[in-house]
């Protein structure tokens, strides 16, 4: 009898290890999720930050500032061979690497001709349309940097065409480039 008066006393104290390991395991388990859930939100926080930081740069990549930076860092890696490179050409790529858009391209004059001169010139006209001051100098200063001889013969600024109540637009320049090279055979 005495055997069977311990069981149900053992019975509950069975229990109460149970009831005691499962509020343990469960104290475990919501500690560890706590960790787990800290730790999500944390990374939650690094990618949004992470997001924003791309936003920005992308933002700023695609800026034309971003993109004259890049094209004029390119170029400025050498000069021209203007010996093999043709000067509508080189205007017209150093142009679109930045965004410009060139209008009313055309060659002006062949040459010099008559006794004593000494040098060939070859011109080209062309007009930059709606662009800030800023990127129309930078553009023509770097066409210079790079083109041995080249220079700015003529430089035309308005304010660029625009409807009624229409807000500015930008500048509208014609500029006329020149190169100037030697003549064969010319004596100094």
């Amino acid at each position: 009898m005495a055997h069977q008066a311990g069981q149900p006393h053992e019975g509950i104290d069975l229990l109460r290890f149970f009831i005691g390991v499962m509020a343990l395991l469960t104290v475990f388990v919501a500690g560890f999720a706590a960790i787990k859930f800290a730790e999500a939100e944390s990374l939650r926080q690094a990618v949004a930050r992470e997001e924003v930081n791309y936003a920005n740069l992308r933002r700023v990549a695609s800026s034309r500032e971003f993109l004259e930076a890049v094209a004029r860092e390119a170029a400025m890696q050498g000069q021209v061979d203007t010996e093999t490179k043709d000067l509508g050409q080189f205007l017209q790529e150093v142009a679109g690497a930045i965004g410009l858009r060139l209008d009313n391209f055309r060659p002006e004059g062949g040459g010099s001709t008559g006794p004593g001169r000494r040098f060939l010139k070859k011109s080209i006209q062309f007009t930059i349309e709606r662009q800030p001051l800023a990127v129309i100098t930078d553009y023509l200063w770097f066409l210079q940097a790079k083109w041995p001889g080249l220079k700015v013969e003529e430089l035309t600024i308005r304010e660029a065409p625009r409807r009624q109540n229409e807000p500015f637009m930008g500048w509208q320049a014609t500029v006329l480039v020149s190169v100037f090279k030697a003549k064969e055979g010319a004596s100094p």
